[in-house]
């Protein structure tokens, strides 16, 4: 646990509800990391695994398969979201979300699709369910390749949303101010 200062769980084409050791394992490993207070990020995959782990519930998303550029509302402003940003328009592509946060978890953004697009656990943990890493192409080449369970109507849109500007560096920034704010606090 203390091999790194901060960790990262990233996305996967798996769900945090299969029953793969590796994931049981991750869960276990969360539960360790929040213990101790350590630094910690969760993208989409990893969002859904800290969440669940710490007591949280993910689901699969009554609309299917989430694709392409998602506008998120930020409800709750934080010292290291720097720059501010009331809107954030970033990629996605998940079947799965959170459904429930841990008790411990505050809300911080959330759009009509996707209710719990970010939030954070005490100075330590970030949840995110957009994909800040993610280029368009890459984008476009995973709905590409999951055209078969968008379906027509849904590619169709989620292609056409890649022509919209995107916030990943903002959120990159984002991410870089509360790992340094969470390593300041953990002495690390």
């Amino acid at each position: 646990m203390n091999e790194c200062d901060a960790w990262l769980f990233s996305g996967s084409t798996w769900s945090v509800y299969d029953r793969e050791s590796w994931i049981l394992r991750g869960r276990e490993f969360v539960c360790a990391l929040h213990e101790a207070r350590r630094p910690t990020v969760g993208v989409c995959f990893g969002h859904q695994l800290v969440a669940r782990a710490l007591g949280g519930e993910v689901e699969k998303a009554s609309i299917g398969l989430g694709v392409g550029v998602h506008t998120t509302r930020i409800l709750e402003r934080r010292p290291w979201m720097v720059p501010p940003r009331e809107r954030l328009a970033l990629l996605v592509s998940h079947q799965d979300q959170v459904t429930r946060l841990p008790e411990e978890a505050v809300l911080l953004a959330s759009h009509g699709v996707c209710p719990c697009d970010m939030y954070q656990v005490g100075e330590h943990i970030l949840g995110l369910q957009p994909h800040p890493e993610f280029s368009k192409g890459y984008s476009r080449a995973t709905m590409e390749r999951w055209r078969f369970l968008i379906g027509e109507e849904g590619f169709r849109v989620g292609v056409d949303s890649l022509a919209k500007p995107i916030d990943a560096d903002v959120v990159g920034h984002w991410i870089l101010g509360f790992l340094g704010r969470a390593l300041t606090r953990s002495g690390c």
